[in-house]
């Protein structure tokens, strides 16, 4: 059940992530690049994350070790999404005392 859930909840990430594209880029003319740098970034993530996960189960002997890098990887993502909407919030506020 938690790997459907996981699972389901990542299916919403790629919407949410080229969405807020359009949100954060600097200007209109950027949307695209910024685009192409998330790309990049989860082209990356998908280049370096087997073999981490494969270099912790060789390192652990042990294929449990697997889930808690995935956990700590989440848990890693779910913060930065924290810390942008602290960012946001703080941009927000600063546009409405302008």
């Amino acid at each position: 059940m938690a790997t459907i859930v996981f699972m389901g909840v990542g299916g919403m990430l790629p919407t949410a992530v080229i969405f807020g594209a359009v949100a954060h880029a600097p200007s209109r003319e950027l949307v695209a690049t910024s685009n192409g740098i998330l790309m990049q970034g989860a082209q990356f993530g998908l280049f370096t994350g087997p073999p981490i996960v494969a270099a912790a189960v060789a390192y652990s002997g042990d294929w449990q070790i697997a889930s808690w890098v995935l956990a700590v990887v989440a848990l890693i993502g779910v913060g930065l999404a924290f810390g942008l909407r602290s960012l946001e919030l703080r941009m927000d506020k600063l546009k409405r005392n302008k």
